[in-house]
This record gives structure tokens, sequence and C-alpha cells, in this order.
């Protein structure tokens, strides 16, 4: 599932704690303080994403308005699957390729990608295929 961190600089809020707020399509907000938020996002991907049933297109958002982070999106992307494993969906490679081709389309991205070390050229690597494919290098 593509997680989505928003930072949102509230530097013209009153208040000084940090809010974190979940979104989920279809699910209600929850807002919780920065304290719990690892613990919450956990609890929301192992409910949404059960162990072995593979991986959700739909974006998980996390919005954080704190007042000393500036205001920037950054798009964590599922990596791509070379092979699924037994109990995973016989299709994981095509969709978390699907996944990443998606995000890789829109005009304003800038791609950081993260490769095998102990591969030989990193044009190889599936990643770096989707990243020329999308003129993104």
């Amino acid at each position: 599932m593509p997680i989505v961190l928003r930072l949102i600089n509230a530097e013209d809020s009153a208040r000084d704690a940090t809010t974190v707020t979940l979104k989920f399509r279809g699910r209600k907000d929850v807002i919780v303080t920065e304290a719990k938020a690892a613990k919450a996002i956990g609890d929301l991907m192992a409910e949404l994403v059960p162990s072995g049933k593979g991986v959700l297109e739909e974006p998980l958002t996390i919005e954080i308005r704190k007042k000393s982070v500036p205001t920037l999106e950054l798009v964590d992307l599922p990596g791509i699957v070379a092979a699924s494993i037994e109990g995973e969906p016989a299709d994981m490679m095509q969709r978390t390729r699907n996944i990443s081709d998606r995000y890789l389309r829109h005009e304003n991205t800038i791609v950081v990608t993260v490769v095998p070390a102990n591969i030989t050229r990193v044009r190889d690597s599936q990643a770096m295929q989707l990243v020329q494919a999308n003129k993104k290098e």
C-alpha cells in the first residue's frame, strides 16, 4: 500500500501539540498524538492488509501538523515484488509495478529509487526500468 506522508506546517496554530491524522478511504479518520502514531499506524496497516493478502492500491495518508516542519508531501511506494510466495496473490509483481507506474506518471514526481546493493548494474533493476520508462531519470 502506498503511504502518503503529508507534513503540514502549523506555525499559525495556537496549539503547540503535534497532531497526527491517519486517513484511508471509506474509514473514519484516526487522530492520535505524535507519541502514539507509530503504534496506531502499525495497527491500522495490519488491519487493512492482513499477512499474505498482497498489497492495496489505495494509499494510507498520514498527516502530521507541527510547527517545526515544512509543508511537504512524500509518497512511499511498496517495493516491486519479483515473485509471489505461497499464500500471496500470484499477480504480486504486476500489482506492485502498476502502483509504482501510476505514481511515476505524475508530472511533479521526483523519484528516489532503492535498489539492492548486490546488483552489478543499477539499470537492470525493475525499479530503474520503471523510472526510465516514465522518463524520470
